[in-house]
């Protein structure tokens, strides 16, 4: 039965410090793991924290002129340190292969890979960039070992079978190579540059009509696929389909046009803004890396110089955002906020991290479009409906939009922490007896949850 009042508003308060604390507040995989200060052990979501002043971010200052051999040398620097600090650490050694890959030091990039896959045979990062360096060295029997060892250790990674086919078909063994896409195909496994190259296959065989299907998936796939063009157009006159040839020959030379002037544009901006973006992609891994094994200052030095490197860049500042927010120094969080803007982010890792922080900053509404966006990106995530719930419950006035999302959430992934939100949702909306009963529900799976018994006595309370 429906409750005619809606929970007092002192238990209001009482529901969303509990939300915050328990949902909203949870540090995500990727956050720092250090130690609570006394003022990020306190309920980020109140409101006092609108009314922290922005202070100024100590970003390092950079050499002028800015130099790529200088930039590429402190990549080189931190991917050392790193590996010092843990030399057995495959995340470590994985980084340090990719400076040494980045700088054109294949062998050596290729040697730290093998000793990963010693140290853990299914690290699967490393077999992409080994099979790279093996089929460009010719070395095609490595090559095709790695590929079927990666896909033995998962069937469905795309690029070590596009990569499998491509090494077939260079050997000239068309129908294993067919065999092997055909076989992906049937698993799920659907990749691009894999059925380009059954294409080719197919061409080489002289079967053009399952060659012109199979380049036409590709471009499905990928609809910029320059190389599927022109081998399209040349299937396609092999059948005498002379206008499509011609079309499709057509929209190959636009593209060639467009990627001779992109590649044009970075040769040309390589000593600076190319050379900034690596750097700046190294330091930022590095710092996940420092992050996660518990040295907070040396992540913090790691992001901060990948924040000077490129201004625009989001994913540093955000990364250092919630560093600092776990620190509780909220005036540096708003000022890397205000950097970062609202300006439209398209990676769901990004909008999460981003209203995440601003939602825990008390910046509710723009909490909640990023969570939509989000959304919009991946409509199957649960967790930004319940975020979005969480932004509306402490937002006000929008207890219906937040049942809503908070039920979709459940529904997809009926969590405790999904349905810990869902009952405050149903409490604000005025519905007590729904919320008891998830609440009762709750108990049962998380007997010993502080914050469930919270909630149930206060509903209880509430509902007699």
């Amino acid at each position: 039965m429906r409750s005619s009042s809606p929970v007092p508003w002192s238990g209001r308060v009482v529901l969303l410090l509990c939300l915050l604390l328990t949902f909203g507040c949870r540090p995500s995989e990727d956050s720092s793991r250090g130690a609570p200060t006394e003022a990020s052990s306190r309920s980020p979501g109140g409101p006092a924290q609108a009314e922290v002043a922005p202070e100024k971010v100590s970003y390092p200052a950079l050499p002028q002129p800015l130099r790529g051999d200088w930039m590429k040398s402190q990549a080189e620097e931190e991917a050392e340190r790193l590996a010092e600090a843990f030399p057995d650490d495959l995340d470590a050694l994985d980084l340090k292969a990719t400076v040494h890959q980045l700088s054109g030091r294949n062998d050596e990039a290729f040697e730290i890979w093998r000793k990963c896959l010693e140290l853990r045979p299914d690290f699967l990062r490393a077999y992409v960039p080994m099979i790279r360096i093996a089929r460009r060295k010719g070395d095609y029997a490595e090559a095709e070992r790695l590929c079927r060892a990666c896909l033995r250790l998962d069937p469905l990674q795309g690029e070590a079978r596009g990569l499998l086919a491509a090494v077939l078909f260079e050997r000239g063994e068309y129908d294993t190579a067919i065999e092997t896409v055909l076989a992906g195909q049937a698993l799920g496994a659907i990749n691009a540059e894999a059925i380009f190259f059954q294409g080719q296959a197919y061409q080489k065989k002289q079967e053009h009509e399952k060659a012109v299907a199979a380049f036409r998936d590709a471009i499905r796939l990928e609809p910029n696929y320059t190389r599927a063009y022109y081998a399209l157009s040349v299937s396609l006159a092999r059948l005498g389909r002379k206008d499509e040839a011609a079309e499709a020959r057509n929209r190959f030379r636009d593209l060639q046009r467009g990627d001779m002037a992109a590649n044009a544009a970075i040769l040309e901006v390589e000593s600076e803004e190319f050379v900034r973006k690596t750097v700046a992609a190294v330091f930022l891994r590095a710092g996940v890396v420092w992050v996660d094994r518990g040295r907070n200052q040396d992540a913090e030095r790691c992001w901060l110089f990948a924040a000077v490197l490129v201004p625009k860049d989001s994913a540093s500042r955000l990364r250092l955002a919630t560093l600092y927010l776990s620190q509780g120094r909220l005036g540096l969080v708003q000022t890397l906020l205000n950097e970062v803007g609202a300006g439209e982010l398209r990676d769901a890792n990004l909008l999460r991290a981003r209203g995440l922080l601003l939602l825990r900053t008390a910046r509710c509404a723009e909490a909640a479009r990023d969570f939509q966006a989000w959304i919009e990106l991946a409509p199957r995530a649960a967790e930004a409906y319940a975020l979005l719930a969480q932004a509306y419950l402490t937002m006000g006035g929008k207890k219906a939009e937040a049942l809503k999302a908070a039920e979709a959430a459940a529904r997809m992934a009926p969590t405790s922490d999904n349905l810990l939100v869902l009952a405050i949702a149903h409490a604000e909306a005025g519905d007590q007896e729904a919320a008891l009963q998830i609440s009762q529900r709750l108990l049962r799976q998380t007997p010993q949850s502080p914050e469930v018994h919270r909630l149930y006595e206060m509903l209880r309370s509430g509902h007699h």
